[in-house]
């Protein structure tokens, strides 16, 4: 299987499974705490989603992939119900929060060892700026439009620009203009914010 779709479908699963212990806790704590819990849990909701927002413009470069502001606003405000419906429960609770505790250590030691690999792992490329050059000097330049365009793609859809995204947009930016520096110029000077096809040559080889 490619390592694309196995860190995907590893992704989903842990999502799944930590998922599924919160149902239960949110269900059983927004009926035993009734609007007292739903408010508090807005209001954790709204502190969430605009800490994460301000995050994402202030430093979201410079820091690993960070939550998007919804999921951090959803994580937050569903925390008071899934305590009231921890403590509703009982033992069974008690089991819950043990499980959606462990699915929650797999999810951000995850999110922290996939930053360093996020350019070279989820893109097929190996790890490591040099490593990464290394690969792009090689690969032929619909290879790196390719690449481009996955980038563009994944931003375009409100994925957060981390530090992965930056460093490969970087060397990719590099790669083209080692191979072709005239189209490269044109483009950044041109259309910075489009996409560089239309001003690189195909079948230009690298130059080491």
């Amino acid at each position: 299987m490619d390592r694309r779709i196995r860190a995907r479908v590893l992704g989903v699963l842990v999502r799944a499974a930590a998922v599924v212990p919160c149902v239960p806790l949110v269900a059983a704590g927004a009926l035993t705490g009734g609007l007292p819990v739903l408010g508090w849990g807005l209001v954790l909701a709204a502190v969430a989603g605009l800490t994460a927002l301000w995050a994402h413009r202030a430093c979201g470069e410079l820091l690993p992939e960070l939550p998007h502001p919804v999921t951090a606003a959803t994580l937050l405000g569903l925390g008071p119900a899934m305590v009231s419906g921890a403590l509703a429960l009982r033992e069974f609770g008690g089991l819950l929060v043990v499980l959606l505790l462990v699915t929650g250590t797999a999810v951000f030691s995850r999110w922290l060892v996939v930053e360093e690999a996020t350019a070279a792992a989820g893109y097929g490329l190996p790890a490591g700026d040099a490593a990464l050059r290394q690969v792009l000097a090689a690969a032929p330049t619909a290879r790196l439009l390719e690449e481009w365009h996955r980038v563009q793609t994944r931003l375009d859809d409100g994925a957060p620009a981390g530090l992965a995204e930056v460093r490969l947009r970087e060397a990719l930016i590099d790669a083209f203009a080692a191979r072709d520096p005239e189209g490269t110029a044109r483009w950044l000077a041109d259309d910075p914010t489009g996409l560089p096809d239309l001003h690189l040559r195909r079948d230009t080889p690298l130059e080491h």
